[in-house]
């Protein structure tokens, strides 16, 4: 990833995060709402990629273990969140 890129998904992505949170909540939403919001962040983007860049559906779901895989690992490497 260029470092350009890397700043944009530093931008975009904490921007996303505080947004999608921020407005949930004070709608009055719980913590499965908010990760169902992300699930479909999560189709829309998968979607969208496959569209835009012709990824077959067995290679994003192959890029979604690997996310979900990682992230899982930067959760634990943050330790307990309360």
């Amino acid at each position: 990833m260029s470092k350009a890129s890397m700043e944009a998904h530093n931008r975009i992505a904490t921007r996303i995060v505080r947004e999608l949170v921020r407005d949930l909540v004070e709608a009055g939403a719980d913590d499965a709402a908010v990760m169902l919001a992300l699930e479909s962040v999560v189709v829309g983007v998968s979607r969208a990629v496959e569209k835009i860049f012709g990824v077959s559906r067995v290679v994003m779901a192959e890029y979604l273990e690997v996310i979900t895989e990682r992230a899982l690992e930067r959760l634990a490497e943050q330790g307990e969140g309360r």
